[in-house]
């Protein structure tokens, strides 16, 4: 069959023709099974903001609409403070000036005129913030200052970063194009150079939107003699026009100026979140330390979390957030740093914390009470809109059908109440937000006319997002599975909670990945995240972009952005997520070394051959478990899925998404859940128990290889024969070189060495060793995945 697939009986409802699918990069990053160096990421951070950038915003409309505040002192004092060429020696006429030399003069012109006298502006881009899981370094970034003046940190602390500032020697580093002709559009970006720093950026500010609580965040741009003020929501992005701050001082001094007299509110924080005292938030730490102590004790009501510890970590920051429902009921949870993450400065940014409820007296805001156990709070920016369904209201619908395996939600809803703080920032109470529910504005500016908006160049049609805030029981990730018995549990659960909830109701989830699909204390699969579901017989009007999570979309949603999106769709990215997790945690081996590239394979805006390759077991393309009934479970998925596309199932079921419950039950093969009845009934023999392994395929940077293969020379050249050998093995596959040389050398037989005799064992590993840093050496270090992650 061909490798392209068709598309017939679309429901006029669904996604229209050529709807793009929406790859944003970080979380591509976040499941791949490879390495991922951070600067590669860049161009692609980039990419994915293209038309979701909106300018260039004349700089006195930007300040007016976004930096105005009631407190706003007269300008006379601004003026007062800027001095004609005060900012001349930020970048001279001279040759041997470097990039690094800008950033000093910048902090000091702006601290000797008292532009930003309750902020500091630091040069951090030689510094890293250790255990903060990332690497980068802003070049300039702005904190806030202690009631004395103080400074309240020293170095990089990603926690309390106000805002970012990337700096460039090169004016032609401008991201954005000098001259807005009316024919061009803002993300025409000049080269590829400048389309890296825009991404550079964007990765800053979309891990200080990861690390703090935030609504959205200002940036700033340096290029050369200009300079470009930026607004980030989950929307898109605001920028600013293109000023010579040479020619113009006053206007650069005016964001710092402007930046000092915001509140923190209007500065981006999230009003709805406070920090905790250290009270409340020890009561955070008893939780979870009573939750390992469980743990420890081997009890059936808990199991371990990976990035409990951030939890019991004292020295990262503790929050109070409100949580309410429809009704206004009110709850306030403690929090520390998130664990399951959506990297991104655009889009749903959904993140997921451990916490525990602080009872309030809403009339004073008192705290007391002892505190419950640890719960699971998601946090998210959902999809508004006439057709969009708010999640809480969907689970209460699939619960009503008698969907199985749903979480038990105990609150949630738009985030709509805020903390109410005195002149001392200490919390007094509560109250409802005037403004109704926090949302994003960025779109205001891209949908409204061009009458009211002249000054802005073509961009897409953005949506409004709205916060949301649910708290479920808790949850574990599907990768805490003990065994792959349950493994194949979970996973028959998860595909019974995606075919009821269609039989039943018609409702398709449409994004199912790796990180909403959970194991409860007991081992049963749920399936959570159901913000982006849709029934698929409703008229609607088509998205801008299709949902769905790159490594665990379907084939033929990859592979053709015309199709409509279906509960086989949904189906097949469960299959993908067992394949993916049985990898990646249980003992198999392969015919040729492909795996990484089944989940991430791309081909442009477009990917998915290489699961079709394995599913049709092309070019001898198999995976064998250890465990029989692991293995017998997944190659009889792998089967039926190579025959759906085969019979075209997963297409004829379009024509039949309005029909009734019993039609729809139908369109879904027996066999699908047989095949795990059958795998669950085999015999205890046929499963290896407590089989789970540690990740198999963590991504290794090009120095930590570099290192390995070090300390492996240096093992051999101290150990016994036997133990050199083992190790020569390794060395050589990592640098490539076929295990047939490994043999031919314990015979004496030196390839490299031409028809001369045979060398000696260790000089083959100083050989291979010295082509291991010859060849695998590369100018930047590779970053694994975890460069994003606690």
């Amino acid at each position: 069959m061909s490798d392209s697939v068709s598309r017939k009986g679309v429901p006029q409802g669904d996604r229209g023709p050529q709807t793009p699918i929406k790859n944003r990069i970080l979380p591509y990053i976040r499941s791949c099974l490879k390495a991922f160096k951070v600067d590669d990421a860049y161009p692609d951070i980039a990419d994915e903001v293209m038309g979701e950038a909106i300018g260039p915003m004349p700089l006195h409309l930007f300040y007016a609409c976004f930096m105005d505040t009631a407190r706003l002192a007269p300008r006379s004092e601004l003026e007062a403070c800027v001095e004609e060429g005060m900012f001349d020696n930020v970048r001279p006429d001279d040759p041997k000036h470097q990039e690094k030399d800008m950033y000093h003069p910048i902090i000091a012109q702006l601290k000797a005129h008292g532009l930003c006298a309750k902020f500091i502006l630091r040069d951090t881009s030689n510094k890293t913030q250790k255990g903060a899981g990332t690497k980068q370094r802003p070049d300039l970034t702005i904190y806030l200052l202690g009631e004395e003046g103080e400074e309240l940190e020293v170095g990089l602390v990603w926690d309390n970063v106000e805002a970012c500032g990337e700096v460039k020697d090169d004016s032609h580093l401008d991201p954005h194009r000098h001259t807005f002709q009316r024919d061009e559009v803002l993300e025409n970006i000049d080269n590829d150079a400048s389309q890296k720093v825009f991404g550079q950026l964007l990765s800053y500010v979309s891990f200080q939107l990861l690390r703090q609580h935030r609504n959205y965040t200002f940036a700033i741009g340096i290029y050369g003699d200009y300079f470009r003020i930026y607004r980030i929501d989950r929307s898109g992005v605001v920028v600013s026009e293109q000023i010579n701050y040479k020619k113009n001082p006053l206007a650069l001094a005016e964001f710092f100026w402007r930046y000092n007299q915001l509140s923190r509110t209007e500065r981006g924080f999230d009003p709805s979140v406070v920090k905790a005292t250290a009270e409340e938030a020890e009561l955070l730490t008893q939780a979870a330390e009573a939750h390992t102590t469980l743990v420890e004790e081997d009890s059936d009501k808990v199991r371990d979390y990976p990035g409990l510890k951030s939890t019991t970590d004292k020295n990262l920051p503790a929050y109070k957030v409100i949580v309410s429902d429809a009704d206004d009921n009110v709850k306030t949870y403690v929090v520390r740093r998130s664990l399951l993450n959506k990297l991104s400065p655009l889009g749903c940014a959904t993140r997921g914390f451990f916490g525990v409820e602080v009872p309030i007296d809403n009339a004073a805001g008192k705290q007391g009470g002892k505190p419950s156990k640890l719960v699971f709070i998601k946090d998210t920016w959902r999809v508004d809109g006439d057709d969009a369904d708010i999640e809480n209201v969907v689970y209460a619908d699939l619960a009503a059908h008698g969907v199985p395996h749903l979480p038990v939600v105990i609150c949630g809803g738009d985030v709509c109440w805020e903390f109410v703080e005195n002149d001392a920032g200490e919390v007094v109470g509560m109250q409802k937000n005037s403004d109704g529910v926090q949302e994003t504005i960025t779109q205001l500016l891209a949908n409204a006319s061009k009458k009211d908006v002249p000054w802005r160049r073509s961009c897409n049609s953005l949506r409004t997002l709205v916060h949301n805030r649910t708290v479920f029981e808790l949850l574990y990730p599907i990768e805490s599975v003990r065994d792959a018995k349950e493994l194949v549990q979970v996973v028959r659960d998860l595909m019974k909670t995606a075919i009821d909830s269609y039989v039943e109701t018609g409702r398709a989830n449409r994004d199912i990945h790796i990180d909403n699909t959970m194991v409860s204390a007991a081992g049963r699969g749920v399936l959570i995240d159901w913000g982006h579901s849709r029934l698929l017989h409703q008229k609607r009007k088509p998205g801008i972009y299709r949902t769905g999570s790159w490594q665990f979309m379907s084939y033929a949603l990859l592979k053709n952005r015309n199709k409509a999106h279906s509960i086989f769709d949904d189906l097949e990215s469960i299959f993908w997520i067992f394949l993916y997790v049985a990898l990646r945690h249980f003992h198999h081996v392969t015919s040729d070394d492909f795996t990484p590239t089944i989940f991430d394979y791309k081909e442009g805006k477009t990917g998915g051959l290489v699961k079709f390759d394995y599913l049709r077991n092309t070019n001898g393309k198999k995976i064998t478990f250890s465990c029989p009934a692991l293995d017998q479970a997944v190659d009889t998925m792998r089967t039926f899925w190579q025959s759906c596309y085969r019979d075209d199932v997963s297409k004829r079921h379009t024509k039949t998404a309005s029909k009734s419950s019993r039609q729809r039950a139908k369109e879904i093969p027996p066999s699908l859940l047989n095949t795990f009845d059958k795998a669950l009934r085999l015999e205890e023999e046929s499963w290896t128990h407590g089989d789970w392994i540690e990740d198999q395929y963590r991504p290794v940077s090009d120095t930590a290889r570099r290192k390995k293969n070090r300390k492996a020379l240096e093992s051999t050249l101290v150990n016994g024969s036997s133990i050199r050998e083992k190790m020569a093995k390794s060395v050589l596959q990592s640098t490539s070189v076929s295990t047939t040389r490994v043999k031919r050398s314990r015979e004496g037989v030196d390839e490299d060495a031409g028809t001369g005799a045979g060398t000696t064992l260790v000089d083959k590993l100083k050989r291979a060793t010295k082509k291991a840093r010859v060849g695998l050496k590369d100018p930047k270090d590779t970053v694994p995945i975890g460069w994003f992650q606690h």
